[in-house]
């Protein structure tokens, strides 16, 4: 249970402790007392009593399975160089590390290709497998050997869950092998389109057509091929580079992902030459979004229905980066197409159903530029909390001590909250 307790003898004070799927809230309070709630959670925590709701947001692992954690690396400092990374709420199935102040690449794992084998999404070559990169997927969490590239003095992961099970996959002309949660999944398959044919389809395991395909080729150096449903199956992006969308529909063979497969044409991006790819899939769920916006040169407000964990942006019609955000490094950004260090900004700001762009930088809200975003709640500790929209009422006459009301409307899963509230 979600439990709101005093403790003090003057009731002044709560402590958040721990929550399941199918809340209870257990409130307890004496006269009138007006708290801010000072822990977050994925999705709303509604109390509705006589005259008062209770919301906010508070920290924990989510349905759909995305974590963000930060972490120091050994390696510089002349130790041993093998980390365990926990905290992560899961044990991931997709791992995208980088680090954080050192020009290193972008490093992607994954379980269906195996620990220590690395795709980098700021470069087109082959995967390449390094026995000091990524050494095991843990319980919760991973571990690293010594590689700068996974270790270094302050450094970041991105960690998806696609679930516990890889099966063979026969929806599509070509078989697949797919690990999902039903909302995200990992699809590994030989592309067909060899000259015999002209397109093949791939089974992708989601319960619902995937709104975000990302997609490299394993055995060749090609670039990455990403699909997004606010730019269509006729063009595709590149994630390795800032330009624009491409108008080709060989990519993606001009056919629309469906709620069982997705297509690949005679490009070597995504299907030719029987050529070896990963695929990740995502579909839209209450804890992950795919959409579009229209810069406006000032400041807007983007609804995603949940307090984003993450966030990645990018400019359709022009050049710009892939720009990355997240609630456990502030306002930084690193980007997906560079090996660059992170740096600071005040365009992206997280809130708690969504996201808020501001300025007129031309990468991420230009006049008139049309742009899309990727966006996915998460199980971390959030900072920077909106204390105005997160205030609670406990009013004596619709609450008895010990008095139970149930919430939240959108549960979350198990986790664990870490701050207090005070009365104010």
């Amino acid at each position: 249970n979600f439990t709101l307790s005093e403790n003090d003898t003057g009731g002044d004070r709560f402590t958040s402790e721990t929550f399941n799927t199918n809340v209870t809230c257990n409130i307890k309070a004496q006269e009138p007392i007006v708290y801010g709630l000072k822990a977050k959670v994925e999705g709303d925590l509604v109390v509705q009593a006589q005259t008062s709701v209770i919301t906010g947001t508070s920290t924990g692992t989510v349905d759909g399975g995305f974590a963000p954690v930060i972490y120091q690396g050994n390696a510089f400092s002349g130790g041993s160089g093998n980390k365990s990374v926990t905290g992560v709420g899961f044990s991931p199935s997709l791992v995208w590390i980088k680090a954080r102040e050192a020009d290193k690449p972008n490093m992607l794992f994954d379980t269906i290709r195996g620990a220590g084998n690395v795709i980098k999404s700021n470069l087109t070559e082959a995967e390449t497998n390094g026995t000091n990169l990524l050494t095991s997927f843990d319980s919760d969490g991973f571990s690293v050997g010594n590689d700068s590239a996974v270790n270094d003095k302050k450094m970041v992961a991105w960690c998806w869950d696609a679930g516990d099970t890889t099966v063979t996959n026969n929806d599509g002309t070509i078989e697949s092998t797919v690990r999902s949660n039903g909302n995200f999944s990992i699809v590994k398959y030989t592309g067909g389109t060899d000259g015999a044919v002209d397109v093949c389809s791939m089974g992708h395991g989601l319960s619902s057509a995937p709104s975000l395909i990302i997609v490299k080729s394993l055995d060749i150096a090609k670039g990455w091929a990403v699909y997004h449903k606010s730019v269509g199956a006729g063009s595709y992006l590149s994630l390795d580079e800032s330009s624009a969308a491409k108008i080709a529909d060989v990519v993606w063979d001009d056919k629309e992902p469906d709620d069982t497969v997705f297509y690949a044409g005679t490009s070597a991006l995504t299907g030719s030459n029987l050529y070896n790819y990963i695929a990740y899939c995502w579909a839209e769920s209450p804890t992950q979004s795919f959409g579009s916006y229209t810069g406006n040169n000032t400041s807007q407000f983007v609804e995603c229905g949940f307090a984003p964990a993450f966030v990645m942006l990018k400019a359709v019609d022009d050049n710009g980066g892939w720009y990355m955000f997240d609630t456990q490094r502030g306002e930084n950004i690193l980007e997906a197409n560079s090996a660059g260090a992170e740096y600071a900004s005040s365009g992206c700001v997280l809130g708690a159903t969504g996201f808020t762009i501001s300025g007129s930088g031309t990468d991420i809200n230009a006049q008139s530029r049309q742009y899309i975003y990727a966006t996915f709640a998460g199980g971390t500790t959030v900072t920077g909390i909106n204390e105005a929209a997160n205030q609670m009422t406990v009013d004596s006459g619709s609450f008895t001590t010990g008095e139970s009301v149930t919430g939240p409307t959108f549960p979350p899963a198990t986790g664990t909250i870490l701050s207090t509230g005070t009365r104010i």
